[in-house]
Formats: structure tokens, C-alpha cells, sequence
């Protein structure tokens, strides 16, 4: 495995090229000249014309491709010429956006004569829809935050059948799900929040303070009084790695799941009140209002199981 380079970007981008893409621009810390060892080559892939249903498959087979043959890893975004064009004039919230600003070109196979400009794309095209974009991804964190709240089929059965052990497991493994989701809800209103306080693209962090770091100290006060003295806001990205036992922080108590559930939903429903004069329909702003009063009465009863026994409480 080769470092991540410029060369290596670049090998990448013939492979891309001759995989039939139109353009290739370089972004991420190579283009910044900040890699480090464990750095990837992060790519921009314009076709001339994509079919979005296609854009998930189309990034599959392009990063194995750049991939082999840079000989490191390679991350791959993949639009067309339209969405990128919308994208990046229109949409000043976009990553597109951020991306354009300093990324560079490594590849165009010159001849673009049949793009068609007024093509439908298939990202939001305008900064409202890319508001109500982020605010979807709010409300569906939230909506799995509450599935990981309630005491699962397969806990309640260990429960009852006395196996102390393999409830505590099932259980445990809730609550790291939970404690994902507690971050996920909580980093989507960080960014949800950028794009309504700041008017750009959030960084692509997961640190809550960073990603508070450039908006105005109004909103790091609010976010850090709702979170309470009980929840750690440096500290609530490590639980991005839940899925991994060995990486992922201890877990909490049922009264600390309980207490970053609450502050999380309390931080969202703040950034929502900010952002409901701002084009998000009444019905995504009316299916939010409904998760919050499912998580409060969640939240209001027990967090874990118990078979009357001990077991579980």
C-alpha cells in the first residue's frame, strides 16, 4: 500500500477517465497538502451524464478501480455536469461548494458537447431543499434513537428466561446503538444548524465542538446548556465507533442513557425552533413535533427491562 499522494491521485484519475467519467478534480487533504500516512485520495467523478439511481453502484466500482491503482485508498463522489453546475452556483450550503473552492482539476476529457443542462438533478438544488435535506437526517436519527430506547424482543426473552448474562449483553449492545444514534441526533442539529446560522456547508467533522467552532457563540452557549453537566460534548464523537467493542466508550448507565437522550432531543428541538420560519414544510416540521412527544414518553418510562425477578433493574 503506497502513501496518498498527488501521483497516486493522479493514477486514479486516468483509471477514472478511462472509466468513462468526464472530469476528475482532487479534493481532501491531498489537494490541501495536509495529508498524513493514513490519508485517502479523495476524488470528485463528473460524468457528462449520470443516471442517479446509479450513483451508488457507479461509486462501488469507481473507488475499487482508483483504488487498485493508486495503491491506496480512494474516495470517490460521483455526479454529472448538471447537478454539479446547480450544485455549485446555486446551492452555497452544498459540500459541492466547499468542495470547489479550492479543489483541482486532474483530469477532462475535453469534448462535453452532450450535457444536458436542464436536466432534473438529482441532490436538492436550492439551499431550502438542502436545509429540509439536513432536517430529514435529524428527524431520522431521532426516529432510531427511539427503537434503540425500548428493551428489545431478544433482551426481554434472556430476561425471562433468568439468563443474567446474555441480557446484560443484548442490552449492552442497545445501548451503544442508542448512544450512536444520541450522537447522530445531536451532530445532525450542529450541522442542520450551520447551514441556517452561517449559510455554507458544515465541515465534514464529527466533533460537536468543532463543528461549533465557526458559528456564533450564541448557539455554542445554547448547545452546551442543553446538554447539561451530565453530557460530554468533546467527548460524544467517540461513539461513532459502537459498532467496534474495543474502540467505543464504557457504557453508560440506564439514568446516563436516559440524560444524553433528553439533552440530545432538547439540543434538536432547539435547532428546529430556529428553523421553522426557514422553508421546511409543515409536514416534516409536524412529523418532528410527533418524535419528540414519542421520545418523551419513551424516555419517561423504563429505559431497561426487568422480569420482576431482579433481573434487569
Amino acid at each position: 500500500m503506497t502513501a496518498a499522494d498527488l501521483a497516486a491521485a493522479r493514477r486514479a484519475a486516468d483509471e477514472l477517465v478511462a472509466a468513462g467519467v468526464g472530469r476528475v478534480l482532487l479534493y481532501g487533504s491531498v489537494a490541501r497538502g495536509d495529508c498524513r500516512e493514513t490519508s485517502d485520495v479523495d476524488l470528485v467523478a463528473i460524468y457528462d451524464d449520470l443516471d442517479y439511481a446509479e450513483r451508488h453502484s457507479r461509486r462501488c466500482g469507481l473507488e475499487a478501480r482508483a483504488s487498485a491503482a493508486a495503491g491506496c485508498p480512494v474516495d470517490v463522489m460521483v455526479t454529472d455536469a448538471p447537478e454539479w453546475a446547480v450544485r455549485t452556483t446555486c446551492v452555497p450550503c452544498s459540500v459541492e461548494t466547499r468542495v470547489a473552492s479550492y479543489a483541482v482539476e486532474l483530469a477532462d476529457v475535453g469534448d462535453h458537447s452532450c450535457i444536458d443542462w436542464d436536466k432534473e438533478i438529482g441532490l436538492p438544488a436550492n439551499p431550502a431543499d438542502e436545509l429540509a435535506s439536513r432536517f430529514e437526517e435529524m428527524t431520522n436519527a431521532a426516529i432510531r434513537l427511539e427503537g434503540h430506547l425500548r428493551p428489545s424482543v431478544a433482551e426481554i426473552d434472556a430476561a425471562d428466561a433468568g439468563d443474567a448474562e446474555d441480557h446484560r449483553h443484548k442490552e449492552g449492545v442497545r445501548f451503544a446503538a442508542a448512544m450512536a444514534e444520541v450522537l447522530a441526533v445531536v451532530e445532525s442539529a450542529a450541522k442542520l444548524n450551520h447551514i441556517a446560522a452561517v449559510g455554507t456547508a458544515p465541515a465534514w467533522k464529527h466533533s460537536i465542538p468543532d463543528l461549533l467552532a465557526v458559528q456564533p457563540e450564541s448557539v455554542r452557549h445554547a448547545f452546551t446548556a442543553l446538554a447539561g453537566s451530565n453530557v460530554d460534548l468533546v467527548t460524544l464523537h467517540q461513539w461513532r465507533q459502537s459498532n467496534y467493542v474495543a474502540n467505543r466508550p464504557g457504557l453508560p448507565s440506564e439514568n446516563g442513557l436516559r440524560e444524553h437522550s433528553t439533552a440530545a432531543v432538547n439540543i434538536a428541538a432547539h435547532v428546529t425552533d430556529q428553523c421553522r420560519s426557514q422553508g421546511i414544510s409543515a409536514r416534516e416540521i409536524a412529523r418532528w413535533d410527533r418524535q419528540v412527544r414519542r421520545l418523551a414518553e419513551v424516555l419517561d418510562g423504563p429505559v431497561r427491562h426487568s422480569d420482576g425477578r431482579g433481573l434487569g433493574c
